[in-house]
């Protein structure tokens, strides 16, 4: 809010103030998304009570958690709806100069302000960063409501980064090739680690599988 009163006070200073509210907001985006997707998994105990899940403090069945899920349900269409789609926006509105070759639209001051979100990408990938985004939240935030702790929350999870990975290696979206490797290696330790993750869960499959292994009950 301060930044935005003094671009609105000091015009000089306007683009400056919303350049780093766009970087502020990108910064922590992943760390608030995980915090608001965290303010809905509840887990029920043997005696019939619900707490939530990030902490057991909460009672999912006091009047105050539905206050509390309410206001959380507000800031996921701030956050882990609205800021993507901003981003998605500013993309949008400048695609015929982002689209330029390289060296034309680093030159170009249409783009001031904004070139964190494409800098890295070829000119036909100007909309990747809104993909890469969307699979943080995916992974950070949304597989988080999906069956806490069970096998089908890390074969949701190994899905996600196999797809990740098909669409970086069809589409090289970096400019840098070495960006590519890195990218795509990096979705392929999220995939060992969830895989490391449900031969822990579900160790005595090869003695018969259960349903209680992949969350079914």
């Amino acid at each position: 809010a301060v930044l935005v009163v003094v671009g609105r006070i000091k015009k000089k200073l306007r683009g400056v103030m919303d350049t780093i509210i766009l970087v502020v907001l990108y910064a922590v985006l992943p760390s608030v998304s995980t915090t608001v997707f965290g303010a809905f998994p509840c887990d029920e105990l043997d005696t019939g009570e619900k707490f939530l899940i990030a902490d057991y403090a909460i009672d999912c069945d006091e009047s105050s958690y539905s206050l509390f899920a309410a206001y959380a349900g507000l800031m996921m269409l701030v956050y882990p709806i609205g800021v993507p789609a901003l981003f998605a926006w500013l993309l949008a509105r400048k695609k015929k100069h982002i689209v330029q070759p390289v060296a034309d639209r680093e030159e170009d001051n249409e783009l001031a302000g904004i070139g964190f979100l494409f800098d890295n990408y070829k000119p036909s990938c100007w909309y990747f960063e809104i993909v890469v985004t969307v699979l943080r939240l995916l992974l950070t935030g949304v597989l988080g409501l999906i069956e806490p702790g069970s096998a089908t929350q890390l074969c949701v999870g190994m899905l996600i980064a196999v797809g990740a990975m098909l669409q970086l290696c069809v589409y090289l979206p970096y400019e840098n090739k070495r960006d590519n490797v890195l990218s795509v290696l990096g979705y392929v330790q999220i995939f060992l680690v969830m895989l490391c993750g449900l031969m822990l869960k579900c160790r005595r499959l090869p003695r018969g599988w259960t349903r209680r292994c992949w969350g079914c009950c």
